[in-house]
């Protein structure tokens, strides 16, 4: 499962009190305040939750993604989730990276009741709200769906989604190198991106399609435009 619009529902006033509970000095407390309140939620996200829903009735909330703060800020936040989970549910496996929560489990009841006592914990004592398209339960056998990756127990794999993607995305960054309205450098530094993420999964074949014959390409190659538009 993971957290409908997570960094955009974290409600200041809850994440002061959590930082509040590990740091006593005035000064650093006043300086964080002031870095949580920079930045809220507007009414974008509104339509995506119930007007009676905390999303929309809990204010202020929201932190900007990217800032590193934020990064730290957010982990904070769900680490409550962590603890609710491996000291009151206590479930032996379960896995999280930022808002994305993994629980591995034989019995598919007890799956279905652990997961409706993290979604009302989550709603009652954080004001998050599951994104109800991201809950599911499934068989591991059959591939875990994780951070972009489908993990098996002896390979993983990239979803087809993800790779569906960058296909999409390659074709605009080489569209506009050639239309003057972005560097060849600053184009390639996102694709490496993606590189680096897709080495993670067993993609050397995948790769190797997708760069024409080179699985590890190291600049940008006009020539690949005729894979993308076949």
């Amino acid at each position: 499962m993971d957290v409908s619009k997570y960094f955009p529902s974290i409600n200041h006033q809850i994440l002061f009190q959590f930082i509040r509970k590990k740091i006593a000095d005035p000064k650093i407390l006043n300086l964080i305040k002031k870095l949580i309140a920079t930045s809220s939620t507007g009414n974008e996200y509104d339509y995506l939750f119930p007007p009676d829903s905390h999303f929309r009735t809990k204010q202020p909330r929201g932190i900007p993604i990217g800032n590193l703060t934020s990064q730290v800020f957010a982990n904070i936040y769900l680490n409550e989730a962590d603890q609710f989970i491996k000291h009151q549910l206590r479930i032996r496996h379960y896995l999280r990276y930022m808002d994305d929560l993994v629980i591995l489990a034989e019995d598919k009841k007890y799956l279905r009741q652990v997961k409706e006592e993290i979604i009302k914990f989550l709603y009652d004592q954080l004001y998050l709200i599951v994104n109800p398209k991201k809950v599911r339960i499934f068989p591991a056998d059959k591939g875990i769906d994780f951070l972009g990756y489908v993990i098996f127990k002896d390979h993983i794999l990239l979803c087809s989604g993800n790779v569906r993607k960058f296909r999409k995305k390659y074709r605009k960054l080489l569209k506009k190198v050639q239309e003057g309205k972005i560097s060849e450098e600053k184009a390639w530094q996102s694709v490496q991106s993606w590189i680096a993420h897709a080495k993670q999964a067993d993609t050397y074949r995948l790769r190797e399609k997708l760069f024409n014959g080179n699985p590890s390409p190291n600049r940008l190659s006009f020539g690949q435009l005729r894979l993308f538009d076949q």
